[in-house]
């Protein structure tokens, strides 16, 4: 009995075994089926997940489409609206200056006449006002027709210009601009010869001069050239206020300048204007300056191996008015107080033969002979003052030597008109730049 009651004991205890192992089983492949139920449900999430995730970057997708739609939108209008501003203002210039120069001929022609002490300070201080309103609207269209060119093809054209040539023509004129503020200004004649474009170049240069004269109130102004590793540096330089430190980084921007409670006039588009066109050009500008001990600003320039293009352009000479007398000249413009202010200039003030009239048609009927033509370059119906230029020299079967006056300043005119060997001038027309053109034209 025991023996039996042990092995049913074994039996008994072996069949516990094999159940728990059985029900382990059993919990095990629950396990393992809730397992993959939850994958499952897992997948069916993630699933509809992704869906919506989906749908939420399509819409996303959409969205910046439409945005880049509007953007680009928006930037053509602002691009049109810059070129639409641009054309206005290269046309609006003809009528901005076109008031100006009358009124600076009729001053001149006043300057002439006897004059008491307190009427000479009067036409002086008209003529510094004049001069102010004149920067300001050069300096903007400059600056307007550098920022169109940055956005565009530039129109410039690089090539060989000879600094002599260049550099010696804005001495002079600064020259006299210097004397009546009583400055030492010196000119250091150079040969080099530059690859740039005569016209932003002189413009350049131009601006640096009349900043240093501007600013120096006793002193000297001086106007040089350095070679340095295959360039040719411009330098400028004064014994002016000078710039501190914190501000010559500054004065290269727009309506900036260092000095504002300064008693010198000026609006801070000269450097402005510098900068700009030497970036347009591949020029380095750099500017060195101590307060009270005056400014230095140069420009450096790839030296040119080629050789420089024949001068057409008359040197300006110091000759007076007196070699006009009796010459016999034709006017071309369509603007009354213009007609009159060259009639007063030419007629009475240096006793000219001078024809004034309205219309290329009108200076046909004159019977000449004629020694020279001043034509505006925007005449009524459309016609230019180089088709009146070419229709008079047709007409008289003679390259008469001519000058065509405009407020557009656009290089490729002035390089077309020096192909057709007519001298260019831009308004407001000053007295002097007109006396020299006429002389080196005629005589």
């Amino acid at each position: 009995m025991h023996i039996c009651g042990d092995r049913d004991q074994r039996q008994l205890e072996k069949l516990r075994r094999i159940n728990e192992i059985l029900i382990k089983r059993v919990k095990d492949l629950d396990d393992r089926r809730g397992s993959a139920h939850s994958a499952f449900q897992a997948a069916i999430a993630l699933e509809k997940e992704v869906i919506i995730r989906n749908r939420e970057l399509e819409q996303a997708l959409e969205e910046l489409y439409r945005k880049n739609e509007e953007l680009a939108a928006a930037r053509a209008a602002a691009e049109a609206a810059d070129r639409s501003k641009t054309r206005f203002l290269s046309a609006a210039s003809h009528d901005l200056l076109q008031p100006l120069s009358a009124a600076r001929l009729f001053l001149t022609a006043l300057n002439d006449t006897s004059l008491d002490e307190l009427q000479t300070e009067l036409i002086e201080r008209i003529g510094h006002s004049f001069q102010g309103v004149e920067d300001l609207m050069r300096a903007v269209l400059d600056i307007s027709k550098l920022h169109n060119q940055s956005n565009t093809a530039a129109q410039h054209k690089v090539g060989p210009v000879s600094l002599k040539r260049l550099l010696g023509r804005l001495a002079d004129e600064s020259a006299a601009l210097a004397a009546a503020k009583r400055l030492d200004f010196r000119y250091v004649e150079t040969q080099a010869t530059v690859d740039s474009d005569p016209m932003y170049l002189r413009r350049i240069v131009q601006n640096l001069l009349a900043n240093a004269i501007r600013y120096t109130n006793h002193g000297k102004v001086l106007l040089g050239v350095r070679r340095r590793k295959g360039q040719i540096v411009i330098e400028v330089h004064d014994t002016g206020i000078g710039i501190h430190p914190s501000e010559q980084e500054r004065v290269f921007e727009e309506f900036h300048r260092a000095n504002p409670d300064d008693a010198t006039r000026g609006v801070g588009l000269g450097l402005s204007i510098v900068k700009r066109a030497c970036d347009m050009l591949g020029h380095q500008v750099t500017l060195r300056s101590r307060p009270g001990l005056g400014t230095c600003v140069s420009v450096a320039i790839r030296a040119s191996d080629g050789h420089a293009a024949p001068n057409a352009q008359p040197v300006f000479s110091t000759s007076s008015a007196k070699a006009l007398a009796g010459k016999a000249v034709v006017v071309i413009e369509n603007d009354p107080p213009l007609r009159r202010a060259y009639e007063i200039l030419l007629k009475h003030n240096w006793q000219m033969q001078a024809d004034i009239v309205a219309t290329t048609e009108d200076a046909l009927d004159l019977k000449g002979p004629f020694d020279a033509i001043i034509a505006d370059y925007s005449l009524d119906g459309g016609e230019t003052g180089v088709g009146s230029i070419r229709r008079l020299r047709a007409h008289h079967h003679r390259d008469l030597p001519a000058l065509l006056i405009t407020g557009h300043a656009n290089p490729d005119l002035a390089r077309a008109c020096r192909g057709k060997d007519i001298k260019v001038v831009a308004k407001p027309v000053r007295k002097r730049d007109l006396e020299r053109l006429l002389t080196g034209l005629i005589t």
